[in-house]
Parts: structure tokens; C-alpha cells; sequence
């Protein structure tokens, strides 16, 4: 008789190389409702492990033995399957399954037993695999998280009931009642055969309205369902509403509204359905794992709202995606415009294999009288009485057409809540999208025609409301950017170098030079593709606006401060130790550079560029100074509806009428190719910036301390070099590059010395001399050695250096002559015995000047 258990249902043996896959397993065992031991989660420090050991062992209902090579050389992981075996050496029972996860032979009696093999399994199927192999007439005890889990999942639908009966509230969805919306099977040919989706018989039973979507989900097998409906048909109330109802039900799963419209499809929908909790969700923001579990578990119902407003090329991608992430029994419920989804359908095949279809019918005349009826005061009936008998006249007039949706019926009563406005005047109208985009039009103006809130003119608001509009679906504030923002990096930048240009080479230098500059860095700025994101997607960040703001703005203080301090750092250490300016020059120098790209860096993040755009904005009057508190209001009037840290306008067809007919700006997509896979965003954009900065910065002034006007000598006295030229060293077949002839002046030594005394015109140069160019090379006579002199003419200075096979830089013994002689004498010597003639070449032969004296002066 066995002995009584304590209630943990596996033991996890496993060699210590195998921790990572021990951990995976007791993961998904306990997220499907099992209690699990192992030695990496459960063996205390300090404790007795053979002991430990043994309690887990005989304490378990059923051992898992992670099979690989490691395992099969562990003396204690034999122990503990043997325990396992010789309770159950028929295998009958399944007290002992081995799961194999690396190739490898089962040891000993372990190959009598069938393993669970996951090698070369995805994170899904083996997920699968292990859950069928341990499932099978085991009940499944509580886990040992259950208590947190739930406390999660209590603490989500909270905040799902606190969210949505708020927005439902502003949407005013129960004055005076929710409208009574019917919905029945769409008849159109988009979802699977009747008998895949549930018994062939709901075509006729599959019927309801805004209160019964609830106990439809339950009547369906798969519980799947899509809802369809025309623009403004009340699709997201209804979801809503459902997400309310859902929430009374004790046991069921949390519904969560997820709008679809910041979906990429390129990202798994599970990853995505995680980032959007703990972003809508701020007490999951710093809790991923839990926020994983109730995904894993299936205690998360989702409601997806939107398809639609998906861009039309990705609504398949989306629709497959869906498909791929539900299991058979994965609950959902799937909101979409009729003609979008009948035509990602058509075109591309995709659908939800086990999902019912249904669409919202339109609204009749006498519900849609009745309606109102209710809504309006007694006293204000006889000024909407002629518009209700219109629409009970005439059921296919232009009013009537119009009043078919919930969202013309709430923008009516929005238009003519003022006693003074005439309702009737809607009967005038020749069409129903007159009607209606004059009802759109009449919204924000009688949302702010009530005096509540910040003092703010419908003019004013409707003015800004529409900027906000031009900027896409999903308005994240902290995202905002205006490309002046790009102007002025690109002016900081232009005045940094222009103030350097102007110091090295006057003012139509730093004219030139600030010009170039500008451009350069104006390209720069327009050349970063919009979604080389800091934040890879600002969906990692959860909280309000104001959180996601203050995050980027220490971001943008820190690479502040890092970009000036090393721009200063390098600008002191260039003047003080490079051109021997004096401490208290190459401060002020520094601490000016510093501030400038501290101020630049500041412009090119998002906290900066953000600050900036609503600034220039508020000036140019597009936006108020106070953007949130705006926002704020606007979202308690009704016109905004904020999802996590995010608004939207309260409908896409407010949207369209806001944006005034302009293309919407398209999110930016988040499967675009990263330039730094090895860093985050914040760290590797920033790098990215700082270095294309110094480099259009200091890449001008480097060039110019490198660079020497060259001047040509002229033979005067003494050995007469020979002249030759030969071309320089270049690919053409590479390049295509044509090769540039070098000048060489070439001297022939048996022995002895030669001079040669030159002369040069430097009319021209008003420069000092800085030494001079080219190289000095010996050929023809291995190993020879020539000491060669420079000797300056007027005044007279000199300087030596040994010229032997290696060659010699003569850029290196600049600084060793006046800076005006105007003569030179050269002078070879051999200092070698061997009996062969020694050719000197120089190349590139003549006199170069400091470019940047006038500005070492400036210094002094």
C-alpha cells in the first residue's frame, strides 16, 4: 500500500546542466494547475541536499526525469528515478516519465519506459507534449502560486470594471439606457462551415442584442466569435458592454479590451496581448511574470477591438496571426467593419477557423424614435417631434438613412442638446452623408459649448484637435515630434562649427563652413528612419503620459550630460596639449562646446525634440501650451478616449473628420531591421547620435589641423636632382578612379655628400611655415644610411635626421624651421661603406604651412 502524499504532484530530477530546462518545466506544469518540487526553486541554502532530496522524492505523487547525457552520468539523478521505479516497475501507473531533452540513450531500466521527447521541439508544441503526457486521468491539484494569481487576476478585473464602466460613463452609453442593438449571423461567406464552428444550428439560435453577446460566447463550443458592423454601428460599445457583463461571471477568465489599432502583426499576438497589459495595467508594469501567468493559465479573455483600423495590407497578416495564437478552447471575441474584414478575408483566405461571424443590424426608425424619445426632456419634445415624425414618415429618407447607427443617434442629441438649436433642420438636408458629416462636424463644437473645464473656445479646440488628429490613431503624446526639431539640432550644430570655422579661417570660413554643416547635420537628422526607436516600442513603458515623460527625460539628461562632458573633455584636451593655448582659453572653449552639444543632444531625444515640437507648436498656435491639461479635458468631454498611456479620438470616424481629409501618418512598425542588436535603443541611439555629431563636428576641424598648403620649390644651386613623375597607387578596375601623377625629385650617391639649394615663391601664403612635405625614401642600395640636413635661408636654422631603406615621414619634423625663412639647402651624406650608388626619392617634394596658426594665436 502506498504511502499517504502531501499533495505535490511531481518531483523534477535533473542534472545541474539541465536547470534552465527544469525551471521550463515545473513553468508550465504549474501554469496548468500542478505543484511541482525541484532542487534550483525549492532546496534551501544551507539545507541537507541528500535530505531534501530524499523528502521530495517520497513526497511527490510522480517523478519527471529530464533526461540528456549530463543526467545519464549523474549518480544522484539515478537515485532519485530509481525511488520512482520501484514504486511502479510496470509502468502501469506513470509514477516515473522521462522527458528527454538533448539526444542521448536512457540509462538502465529507463529505456523499458516511453519519454516524452521535446529535442528540436518549439516553445508551443513541446508545451504541448508535456501537458498531454502528464494529463491523462491525473487531476490536477492546486498550484502553488494560485493564491498570487488570483490576487492578480482579482486585482486586473478590478481594473478592467474601473476602466471601462468609466469610458462607458463618458460615452454617456446608459443615458438614458444602451441603445438595444440586435446582431444575428452575418450570411456572409467568411467563416468556416457551421458544423466547425459549433452544430450546425446556430444559424437560427445565434441571435441577440447588446446584453446577450455574453451568454452567445457561452453557447459556442470554441467560444469564438466576431462581431461586424457598418461605421458608427455601435461595435465597440458593444464590446464594452460585453467586457462588463463578462466581468460578473465568478470563475470566468478576465475579459480585456485590447484596441487593435497599435497591433504590428509582425509581433507574436501573445507578446503583444503582454506589452498591452502591462502598459494599460500599471500594476503589471514591473511584474512581467505575472502578467505572463494569467496569459498561460487562459485567464485572460481578449477582446480585440478594431481590426479595421489595422492598415488594409496587414489585416491578413493580423487575422493569420490571431489564428496562429488561439487553441481550441481559447475564448475571444474579435471586433471589425464589415467590408474590411469580408475583404481581408476575400482577398487572402485568411479567417478564424472556429469562430461564429455575426453583424449588428441597423438601427430601425421607431427603435431609433423611441431612443430619443427617452433621451430628451418632456418639455424639449415638440422641438424634436418633426424630425422624429420624418424619420417614421419616410424610413428610407435621408434622416432616417442617417439615424441607422448608435453613433449618429449619441452625436444627435450631442448637436441639439441646446434648447435654442432646431432639429428639424436635419429634415432639410438632401442625403444621409450630409447628415452625417454635419453631425461630426457639430460634435467638438457642443462637446465645449458647455462651461466646464479649462477656459477653451470650441474654435480653439476644434484647431488643436485636429492637429492631434494629423499625427494617427493612437495619440502618444510623449511621441509627438515636429521636424523643426531637425531644423534647430541642425542650427546648434551649424553655430557650434561656424563659431570654430570663424576662429581657424575668419568669417567667410565660419560663413562657408557653417553652411556645409548645416546641410550636413540637417541631412543626418532626416536620414533617421522613424523607428529606430530609444524605447524599441514605448509599449515596454507602462504608466501615464506624465511617467512615460519623466523616463525620457532622465534619458535625455543623462546623454545630455555624457554628450557635453565629452565633447568638452575632448575640445580641452585638443586646445590645451594639441595647439598649447592656455588653461583658462581651452576652459572657456570646452565649457562652451560642452554646453552647445549637451543642448544638441538634448533637441535629438525624445524628451527634448517632444518639449520642443509642442512649444514650437503652441507658438504657432496648433497646440496649447498646456498640451496634457488639454487632453485631460478633452478626454472627460467625450472627444478622447485614453487605453493605457495612449488617447483616441472616441471613434475612427471623429478621426476622419478631424483630420479633414488628410492621410493619417501610419504608426511607426516595429519589424523594421534593428541597427544594434546587442544594446537597447536608449543606449545605442544615442551612441549612434553622439558619434555622427562629433563626427560632423570635429571632422572639419581635424582635416584642417592635418591640412597643409603645399607649396612647389624651385632649383637654385648646387646637384640638380632629377625630375620625374609615376603614377600614384590606385585600383582602376575598382574604383574606376583615374591615377594622379606623383612628383619626384631623385638624387644618385656613390659615396661622399650632395646639396642642393632651393628657392619658392610664398607671395601668396600669408601662413607661417610649418615644415616640409612628402617622403624621403633610399633605393638601390640595401642597407645604406645618409644623415640629411634642412638647412633654413634667412633666417638660418637647421635640423638632421638619418635616412636609411625605411623611409622617412618628413610631416615629422614640422615646427624644426622658422616659420618665414625663404630659402632651403639640403644636404646627403653617406654614412655607409658599401660600394653601390644609393638613390634618394623624394616625393611629393615642397614647403607646407600651418593652417591653423591664426587660430593658435587666438588661443594665446
Amino acid at each position: 500500500m502506498d504511502e499517504v502524499r502531501d499533495g505535490l504532484d511531481f518531483f523534477i530530477s535533473y542534472a545541474n546542466e539541465d536547470r534552465v530546462w527544469a525551471t521550463w518545466i515545473a513553468d508550465q506544469l504549474e501554469a496548468a494547475g500542478y505543484t511541482t518540487r525541484y532542487q534550483a526553486a525549492d532546496f534551501g541554502a544551507g539545507r541537507d541536499f541528500v535530505h531534501e532530496m530524499h523528502d521530495a522524492v517520497m513526497a511527490a505523487e510522480r517523478t519527471i526525469a529530464v533526461l540528456s547525457p549530463a543526467y545519464t552520468r549523474s549518480e544522484f539523478g539515478a537515485a532519485e528515478w530509481r525511488v520512482a521505479f520501484a514504486r511502479d516497475p510496470t509502468g502501469e501507473r506513470g509514477l516515473l516519465i522521462p522527458v528527454r531533452v538533448e539526444p542521448c540513450e536512457p540509462p538502465g531500466l529507463l529505456l523499458t519506459r516511453v519519454y516524452v521527447d521535446l529535442v528540436g521541439a518549439d516553445n508551443a508544441v513541446a508545451r504541448e507534449r508535456l501537458i498531454a503526457a502528464v494529463a491523462p486521468g491525473r487531476p490536477r491539484a492546486a498550484p502553488v502560486d494560485r493564491p498570487q494569481r488570483e490576487h492578480t487576476e482579482h486585482r486586473l478585473a478590478e481594473a478592467v470594471r474601473s476602466q471601462w464602466s468609466r469610458e462607458a460613463q463618458r460615452r454617456s452609453t446608459w443615458r438614458p439606457a444602451p441603445l438595444p442593438v440586435r446582431w444575428s449571423p452575418s450570411g456572409l461567406p467568411v467563416q468556416a462551415r457551421p458544423e466547425v464552428v459549433a452544430d450546425g444550428s446556430w444559424q437560427t439560435t445565434l441571435t441577440g442584442d447588446v446584453h446577450s453577446i455574453a451568454e452567445a460566447l457561452d453557447r459556442l463550443p470554441h467560444r469564438q466569435l466576431v462581431v461586424l458592423g457598418e461605421p458608427g454601428s455601435g461595435k465597440t460599445v458593444l464590446a464594452i458592454l460585453t467586457v462588463l457583463a463578462l466581468l460578473d461571471r465568478p470563475g470566468a477568465p478576465v475579459p480585456v479590451l485590447f484596441p487593435l489599432s497599435s497591433y504590428v502583426p509582425a509581433m507574436p499576438l501573445a507578446d503583444w496581448l503582454l506589452l498591452r497589459l502591462r502598459d494599460d495595467y500599471e500594476f503589471l508594469a514591473d511584474d512581467e511574470q505575472a502578467a505572463r501567468r494569467l496569459l498561460d493559465a487562459g485567464r485572460v479573455l481578449p477582446v480585440l477591438d478594431g481590426l479595421d483600423e489595422i492598415s488594409a495590407p496587414l489585416r491578413a497578416t493580423a487575422l493569420r496571426a490571431i489564428e496562429t495564437h488561439l487553441v481550441a478552447e481559447a475564448p475571444l471575441i474579435l471586433t471589425c467593419r464589415t467590408a474590411e474584414y469580408a475583404e481581408a478575408v476575400g482577398t487572402s483566405g485568411a479567417h478564424l477557423s472556429r469562430a461564429a461571424v455575426v453583424a449588428i443590424e441597423p438601427v430601425g426608425p421607431s427603435t431609433a424614435v423611441d431612443y430619443l424619445r427617452r433621451a430628451v426632456m418632456e418639455r424639449d419634445e415638440p422641438r424634436w417631434q418633426p424630425l422624429l415624425d420624418a424619420v417614421l414618415a419616410d424610413p428610407a429618407g435621408p434622416p432616417a438613412e442617417a439615424l441607422r447607427t448608435p453613433l449618429m443617434l449619441f452625436l444627435v442629441q450631442q448637436a441639439y442638446a441646446d434648447p435654442a438649436s432646431r432639429p428639424a433642420e436635419l429634415t432639410g438636408f438632401e442625403s444621409a452623408g450630409q447628415i452625417e458629416e454635419h453631425l461630426l462636424e457639430s460634435f467638438v463644437p457642443a462637446a465645449y459649448a458647455a462651461h466646464h473645464g479649462p477656459p477653451v473656445t470650441a474654435t480653439m479646440a476644434a484647431r488643436w484637435l485636429r492637429h492631434l488628429a494629423r499625427h494617427g490613431p493612437d495619440l502618444q503624446l510623449w511621441q509627438l515630434r515636429s521636424r523643426v526639431t531637425n531644423l534647430a539640432v541642425a542650427a546648434v550644430i551649424a553655430l557650434t562649427c561656424g563659431w570654430y570655422f570663424t576662429a581657424i579661417w575668419g568669417s567667410s570660413g565660419g560663413v562657408f563652413g557653417a553652411v556645409a554643416v548645416f546641410l550636413a547635420a540637417l541631412a543626418a537628422t532626416f536620414a533617421e528612419p522613424r523607428s529606430w526607436r530609444e524605447f524599441e516600442a514605448d509599449r515596454h513603458l507602462a504608466g501615464t503620459t506624465r511617467h512615460q515623460l519623466r523616463r525620457y527625460r532622465l534619458v535625455a539628461a543623462g546623454w545630455a550630460a555624457v554628450t557635453g562632458i565629452a565633447a568638452g573633455a575632448a575640445v580641452s584636451l585638443w586646445l590645451g596639449r594639441g595647439l598649447g593655448s592656455g588653461a583658462a582659453v581651452a576652459t572657456g572653449y570646452a565649457v562652451t562646446t560642452g554646453l552647445l552639444l549637451g543642448l544638441v543632444s538634448t533637441l535629438g531625444s525624445p524628451w527634448g525634440a517632444n518639449l520642443a515640437s509642442r512649444l514650437w507648436w503652441a507658438v504657432t498656435g496648433r497646440l496649447p501650451f498646456r498640451l496634457m491639461r488639454f487632453v485631460d479635458d478633452a478626454h472627460r468631454r467625450g472627444v478622447l478616449r485614453r487605453i493605457g498611456a495612449s488617447y483616441q479620438f472616441r471613434h475612427a470616424r471623429l478621426h476622419e473628420t478631424m483630420r479633414g481629409g488628410r492621410p493619417a501618418r501610419e504608426p511607426d512598425r516595429d519589424d523594421s531591421p534593428r541597427p544594434w542588436p546587442l544594446l537597447p535603443g536608449f543606449i545605442a541611439l544615442p551612441l549612434a547620435r553622439l558619434f555622427v555629431l562629433l563626427t560632423i563636428i570635429f571632422t572639419p576641424v581635424v582635416f584642417a589641423a592635418m591640412m597643409y598648403e603645399q607649396v612647389h620649390l624651385t632649383y637654385h644651386a648646387g646637384v640638380e636632382p632629377e625630375r620625374a613623375t609615376e603614377a600614384s597607387q590606385c585600383n582602376v578596375m575598382t574604383t574606376g578612379a583615374p591615377c594622379f601623377p606623383v612628383d619626384i625629385l631623385r638624387w644618385r650617391l656613390a659615396g661622399g655628400r650632395a646639396a642642393t639649394e632651393f628657392t619658392f615663391d610664398r607671395r601668396r601664403i600669408g601662413l607661417p611655415y610649418a615644415g616640409l612635405a612628402g617622403r624621403m625614401e633610399v633605393t638601390d642600395c640595401p642597407a645604406a644610411r645618409l644623415e640629411v640636413t634642412a638647412v633654413a635661408v634667412r633666417p638660418h636654422a637647421d635640423f638632421r635626421f638619418v635616412l636609411d631603406d625605411r623611409g622617412a615621414a618628413l610631416s615629422d619634423f614640422n615646427g624644426r624651421l622658422p616659420a618665414d625663412f625663404h630659402g632651403l639647402r639640403l644636404t646627403f651624406r653617406r654614412l655607409d661603406d658599401r660600394p653601390c650608388t644609393a638613390t634618394v626619392n623624394w616625393r611629393r617634394p615642397g614647403i607646407s604651412f600651418d593652417q591653423l596658426s591664426d587660430f593658435r594665436e587666438r588661443l594665446r
